[in-house]
């Protein structure tokens, strides 16, 4: 999902998302690529496991 996008739906500024996505990012709970000029993140295959073991 995009910066953009997450902003829109959490309704708040992009620098904001932007912000918080760092963190996440710097602490490898979270993971760029590249969708054309667009950056997408999803959370890692780590913290994918541990969210489903949470909603089990």
């Amino acid at each position: 999902m995009s910066n953009a996008t997450l902003a829109e739906r959490l309704h708040l500024d992009k620098s904001s998302v932007h912000r918080h996505l760092r963190q996440f990012l710097d602490k490898k709970m979270v993971e760029g690529h590249w969708d054309g000029k667009n950056m997408c993140y999803s959370v890692t295959p780590e913290v994918e496991k541990m969210l489903g073991e949470f909603s089990e």
